[in-house]
């Protein structure tokens, strides 16, 4: 389940789509990656992630955001750069 609050990327593209999240298979040659790969590489870094295979686990991506886009933000109104990650 990718849980996006701000219904920027998937809204629209799944019938499984409601209220901030989407549910689906994310294994190589599903939906997931083959329509949001630039949502997923990122976890491509991590060393024991396999995409071709279901992870036994549960993977977090924390957004940075600028000044300007935490004005906006439907999650937090604090900023958050890289510096402090």
């Amino acid at each position: 389940m990718v849980i996006e609050p701000h219904e920027r990327i998937f809204n629209g593209v799944r019938s499984e789509f409601t209220e901030g999240a989407v549910k689906g298979n994310y294994v190589e040659g599903s939906q997931g990656l083959e329509h949001f790969p630039d949502q997923l590489k990122t976890f491509a870094v991590v060393e024991d992630i396999d995409f071709s295979r279901p992870y036994p686990g549960t993977i977090f991506r924390f957004p940075l955001r600028t000044k300007a886009q935490a004005e906006i933000s439907k999650l937090s109104p604090y900023a958050y750069p890289a510096e402090k990650a």
